[in-house]
């Protein structure tokens, strides 16, 4: 089997585009959504129809839970909030419905998908180290985690009482090594490289790559500015961080 993995969008439509496009063509057998289809981008209602049509796994992110109301803003900063309040605005019912229906967790062929942790999952905390991802293996139950969130890709490996931590964009799948791996974002990339990021999991191959995918970041950037979305959201698209 053949994963694609996306993450993070944000509201990015133009990002989801291009990766969609660059999905097609890779003969993938499922593509797979762990959370935050919205908040901060323009286009959360687009983007939220794309991907209930095109993925067919999809779990609850923060922004998400927050635009439903499922989550309270107070944990968010300035810009995050201001942007949620405006998604809350302007995302009609059948977006409003299908976000509510996403599930926090969901174990699929040897693989756990959450959003933010595998430990309390619905407390949106983040797994940036070696050390976090301890106590995450803990409660992984398969061989292999998924998870978005902090926007960076990297992997977490544990092998007996060993951890470590991997950030090449290849990484070879061990039968004896556990693996939680965060995909990346497609629509705020925060490792300072602003092209839209996803994986792609080949089971026959036992491997696992990022892939990024360029895309129109202006275009994007000048329907958030008409939104009257925070400037610093917009800005920060074009550095990646």
């Amino acid at each position: 089997m053949r994963y694609g993995f996306i993450s993070d969008i944000h509201g990015n439509l133009e990002a989801l585009t291009a990766i969609l496009d660059d999905l097609q063509d890779r003969e993938l057998d499922e593509i797979v959504c762990l959370g935050d289809i919205v908040g901060y981008g323009p286009d959360p209602n687009a983007c939220v129809e794309l991907v209930q049509t095109r993925a067919r796994y999809v779990v609850l992110g923060n922004h998400d839970s927050a635009a439903i109301g499922k989550t309270t803003l107070e944990h968010f900063n300035l810009y995050a909030r201001q942007a949620i309040e405006w998604t809350r605005e302007v995302m009609n019912s059948d977006a409003y419905a299908y976000l509510s229906s996403l599930p926090l967790k969901i174990i699929i062929d040897a693989m756990t998908l959450v959003h933010a942790t595998l430990q309390h999952p619905e407390e949106w905390n983040y797994l940036f180290n070696t050390q976090d991802a301890v106590e995450n293996f803990k409660q992984l139950r398969t061989q292999m985690g998924y998870i978005g969130h902090s926007h960076v890709p990297v992997a977490f490996c544990k092998e007996n009482q060993r951890h470590w931590t991997v950030w090449d964009q290849h990484i070879s799948i061990y039968p004896n090594i556990r693996y939680i791996i965060n995909v990346g974002s497609v629509g705020q990339p925060r490792d300072a490289d602003p092209r839209a990021c996803y994986g792609i999991y080949d089971s026959e191959k036992a491997e696992f790559n990022i892939v990024r995918v360029p895309y129109e970041i202006k275009k994007v950037q000048e329907k958030m500015q008409k939104a009257g979305l925070p400037g610093y959201l917009i800005h920060r698209l074009f550095s990646g961080r």
